[in-house]
Parts: structure tokens; sequence; C-alpha cells
């Protein structure tokens, strides 16, 4: 297998009810996040900020103004929506536990199809963002159907182990065993919490 570089967040959330709150109460959220954001890069109220932050800092915050129905510009590519979306998540959906340590995106899962085994699209009508994905309520429906019976394949049944030798396979089962399996029935489990509180998924690798 191909040595796993990264791993992802779930997070079950309801996106479209966060366009749909109030534009004063709005503003305030983006408000307070970009206070954050601002402090978290080291500065501190009153700090001259560099001109090139300064522009930075307006990009980023049209992304939140776009994230909450504010604004329907679009940033050139370059700026990542990785802190304004994990902000959200953690502000207004739920963190989704996995059984390991580690959560590997999906696409080492070795499902047969998925939808998130491909290019993400992104959430609050971002351009494709390599780095996040989300799935809709109906989505996940279709997602939960098309790997049904998934958790019932073995190793020798889900895995292409043609020219590994005795060791390479051993280890590979090995990995299969210890990760691989207990993140599909992680990524099940968030599949069918989403279903059951009717919520939208979104995924964030790092």
């Amino acid at each position: 297998m191909e040595q796993i570089r990264r791993g992802i967040c779930g997070y079950a959330i309801k996106i479209e009810s966060i366009q749909k709150i109030n534009k004063e109460e709005a503003d305030g959220y983006v408000q307070l996040f970009m206070e954050d954001f601002i402090q978290d890069d080291g500065f501190h109220p009153g700090d001259d900020l560099p001109d090139d932050y300064l522009e930075y800092c307006h990009c980023v915050k049209t992304i939140m103004q776009k994230i909450f129905g504010l604004s329907n510009e679009i940033q050139d590519e370059g700026y990542t929506l990785i802190r304004p979306i994990e902000w959200i998540c953690e502000l207004f959906g739920t963190w989704l536990d996995a059984e390991v340590n580690e959560m590997p995106p999906v696409c080492y899962l070795e499902f047969k199809q998925s939808k998130l085994d491909d290019f993400y699209k992104s959430p609050f009508g971002f351009p494709p963002e390599e780095h996040i994905g989300y799935l809709t309520l109906e989505e996940i429906l279709e997602e939960r159907k098309q790997l049904e019976g998934c958790l019932k394949e073995t190793f020798e049944e889900a895995s292409d182990v043609r020219g590994m030798n005795p060791q390479e396979i051993a280890e590979e089962k090995e990995v299969w065993t210890d990760l691989i399996y207990p993140a599909r029935k992680s990524y099940l489990n968030w599949l069918d919490y989403c279903l059951g509180q009717g919520m939208d998924l979104i995924i964030i690798e790092r």
C-alpha cells in the first residue's frame, strides 16, 4: 500500500443553516473569527499589521463572509479554506470520532467506489479544494447504500496482492487489520451519524 502521509477529521454539520443566520449575527461571527485568526498568527490588538498581511486578512475575511452568505465573491487560488472551515465546523458542527489514531483519507480505505475517493468538491459554493470535501445528506444516503456490505469483505477480497511476496502480503494484511478495516467502520459510523441527525458531512485533510 502507498504510504499514508495525511489524515482526515470528520464533522457533521448543517451547511445550509449556517448561511441562514441573520446578517447581524453573521457579521459578529466573522469579526470573532478574524480576531482569533490574527491572534493565532501572533499579533495583538493595536499592532501595526504589514500590508501584505492585511491583504491576506481581507481575503480570509471574504472567505468567511461567503461561508455565511454575506458575499458571493470567490478568492483566487492560493488562499486555503482549512482554517475558516475548521473554525466553522468546531463552532457549529459535531466532531466525529474514529477508531484509529490517525483516520486515513477515504481513498486509502480500498472501497470499490466512494464519493470521496476522487477530487473533492468544496462546501459553501467554493471551487474544489484538495484538502476539504463534503457530502450533502442526500449524497450520504447514496454513499451508505453503495458501501453496504463492505465490512464483510476480507483482506483477500478487498486487496490486490498480485506481484507481492509473502512478507509484503503479511505486512499489508497487518495494515488492513490495524488501520484500514477499523477506519472503514469509523467512516460508516460517520455516515450513519449524519443520517441519524439529518446533517451534512465535511472532511478536512491535514
